[in-house]
C-alpha cells in the first residue's frame, strides 16, 4: 500500500515489523501506541495477530466515538522511537498508570495511584493544536505526515483529548 492506491491513503500502524510495515506509506500513517503491540492482546496466544486486527476496531469505533482518537504529529516513526516526540512521554506515563491501575484490580486493594509529574515531560510538553488530528473516519483528507495515538487496553479504546 502507498500513496498511488487512492486519492487519500491513511494507514493505521498496530503490529509494524511482523504483519504490518514500520515506515510510512499513506498520505497519513497512525502508529496506534507506537504501532507495534496494542494494549488488551498481551495475553492473546497470539499476540502479533490480536495487535494487528486491533486496526479494524480502532477504526470501527472512531466511527461512533463520542472521545475520538486523538493522534499527535511527530517528524517521523525514528524521532518517536528515540524520544524526540511528546507522545513518547505521554504513552510511557499512561502505561504506568495503566500498570498501576492494573496491579490494584488483581489484588483488589484501595490505593490511590500518584498523577505524573508534567514537569518531568521537558521542552516539548506543549504541543500546537495543529498537531492534533483526529483519527479514522472523521480524519481530515487534508492533512499529511505520521501521527501517534495512545488508545484504552479495552473498549471504548478511544481516550479523547
Amino acid at each position: 500500500m502507498d500513496q498511488s492506491d487512492a486519492d487519500f491513503v491513511d494507514v493505521i500502524h498496530t503490529n509494524a515489523g511482523v504483519y504490518g510495515k514500520i515506515e510510512a506509506c499513506g498520505h497519513v500513517d497512525f502508529y496506534m501506541n507506537g504501532g507495534q503491540n496494542q494494549p488488551g492482546c498481551e495475553k492473546d496466544s497470539n499476540q502479533p495477530l490480536c495487535s494487528h486486527k486491533m486496526s479494524a476496531a480502532y477504526f470501527a469505533e472512531s466511527i461512533n466515538s463520542k472521545q475520538g482518537f486523538w493522534a499527535t504529529r511527530c517528524t517521523s516513526y525514528f524521532a518517536y522511537f528515540f524520544g524526540f516526540c511528546k507522545y513518547r512521554v505521554e504513552q510511557q506515563q499512561q502505561q504506568q498508570q495503566q500498570s498501576l491501575i492494573a496491579d490494584e484490580d488483581s489484588s483488589r486493594q484501595e490505593e490511590t495511584t500518584t498523577q505524573p509529574d508534567m514537569a518531568t515531560q521537558g521542552e516539548n510538553n506543549n504541543v500546537q493544536d495543529t498537531d492534533r488530528i483526529l483519527m479514522g473516519e472523521y480524519c481530515s483528507n487534508t492533512v499529511e505526515g505520521v501521527y501517534f495515538v495512545p488508545t484504552n487496553p479495552k473498549p471504548p479504546f478511544a481516550m479523547g483529548l
